[in-house]
């Protein structure tokens, strides 16, 4: 198999890469001069045997040299943080506009062409009302994320009477090289658990093992062409709980002793605003930023399952229980906690 993967210095990506060598696929990667591979190199031992393309999603000229030959692209890359709705759109609209667009110019019989949205691009959903792939999207106003990456989705679907597309919809995820969800684990470590006041909100969540299986699996069934998939565990979880559990499992404190700080929502997106601005300086991306606040305030973050189960036949090997705790042990391992 001849293999593109964009954004394959990130957290998704490098265990993407992990996966594929797995399966002695060495796969070609398309990355920025001079980004952060420090989590790959660690992750993909072989590194050195792989191919690599430079530029930049956002310079067309960049981008060709990158798809030509190649027979799959899995484009993982995107800007996840961000202080202005410019930013989002250039990192996920364009980047993605300009890989279909250059693709359909050097490779049109491309075998398939996976893109990895977000479950923010569908909008909210609760336990009772599930967010669905072929339900309308109503991403949250302001939510600049989830609205970025709603608009790729809609510019992307109408390209699939060119390209085999295949939309991927991951939840939050965690797993080894995770720096945004470490400060869930690290607030449970010194004893307190913050979430939005109110009706506690349940949210869907996939360890990037069982992510990437999934996103290999809409690059090679033949009845993923053309779909969208969600790719999350059963059953959700709320802050509060997500917090106990790691303390519980990782901290062996008694469950319900975290001291519960509640804030707002108005609150809560300031923090995030906050967290952004030390960003800039400590070049590390938060946990929390306002798209994230935004969304951490709406009726909650759930979504089904069933499509990737019935159509793609994938199963996850963690339960939501064990990710937190894998993700959690290789936290201690790397002494990040």
């Amino acid at each position: 198999m001849k293999i593109l993967v964009t954004g394959a210095n990130g957290f998704i990506g490098s265990n993407f890469c992990k996966f594929l060598v797995s399966q002695q696929i060495f796969p070609r990667v398309f990355i920025r001069k001079n980004c952060d591979m420090s989590l790959f190199k660690q992750l993909v031992p072989e590194w050195k045997q792989l191919e690599y393309v430079y530029g930049d999603l956002r310079d067309k000229s960049s981008i060709r040299p990158a798809v030509r030959g190649v027979e799959y692209i899995f484009h993982i890359a995107g800007t996840i943080k961000g202080s202005s709705w410019i930013e989002f759109y250039e990192g996920n609209c364009l980047g993605t506009l300009n890989l279909i667009k250059i693709c359909e110019e050097e490779n049109p019989d491309i075998k398939r062409l996976v893109f990895t949205s977000s479950m923010v691009a569908g909008g909210p959903g609760t336990p009772e009302s599930p967010q669905c792939e072929d339900t309308p999207s109503k991403p949250l106003e302001n939510d600049w994320y989830g609205i970025s990456k709603y608009y790729t989705e809609c510019c992307s679907k109408k390209q699939t009477n060119k390209l085999p597309i295949v939309i991927i919809r991951p939840p939050m995820v965690i797993g080894p090289g995770d720096k945004i969800s470490f400060d869930l684990f690290n607030i449970a470590k010194i004893g307190i658990k913050v979430f939005v006041s109110g009706t506690p909100r349940q949210f869907s969540m996939v360890h990037v093992e069982d992510l990437v299986k999934g996103i290999f699996l809409c690059g090679t069934h033949p009845k993923a062409i053309g779909e969208t998939f969600n790719f999350a565990y059963d059953g959700t979880i709320s802050y509060r709980d997500l917090h106990e559990v790691i303390a519980t499992k990782l901290f062996h404190r008694k469950y319900g002793n975290l001291i519960p700080i509640p804030i707002p929502p108005p609150l809560f997106y300031f923090v995030g605003l906050i967290l952004e601005l030390v960003s800039k300086i400590s070049h590390e991306p938060p946990f929390l930023n306002r798209p994230k606040a935004i969304q951490a305030s709406a009726s909650g973050q759930t979504m089904s399952n069933q499509k990737a189960k019935q159509i793609l036949g994938w199963k996850p090997k963690f339960s939501k229980i064990s990710a937190l705790e894998h993700a959690g042990r290789w936290y201690q391992q790397q002494k990040w906690l």
